[in-house]
């Protein structure tokens, strides 16, 4: 069976819902805001960078450290 890890990625107060419910919470640095966002999910990820740029540093992090991905391929026969 497989596993889901849910991910959400936010930069603003009506993000919290969505970040506090997924498995890793993903917090976007938002310049034009001032309110720091701190969701009660398991694990949270602060970007390093705001934007799109933020996004990508961090999944692409998760992406690479993930020990469990296994696309395309299927050892069930």
């Amino acid at each position: 069976e497989f596993a889901w890890t849910s991910v959400a990625l936010g930069d603003s107060p009506n993000d919290l819902g969505m970040l506090s419910v997924a498995n890793i919470a993903v917090v976007i640095p938002n310049p034009n805001r001032s309110e720091i966002l701190t969701p009660t999910s398991e694990h949270i990820i602060r970007a390093p960078h705001p934007g799109p740029q933020g996004w990508n540093a961090v999944i692409s992090d998760l992406i690479r450290s993930s020990s469990n991905l296994d696309v395309g391929n299927s050892n069930d026969g």
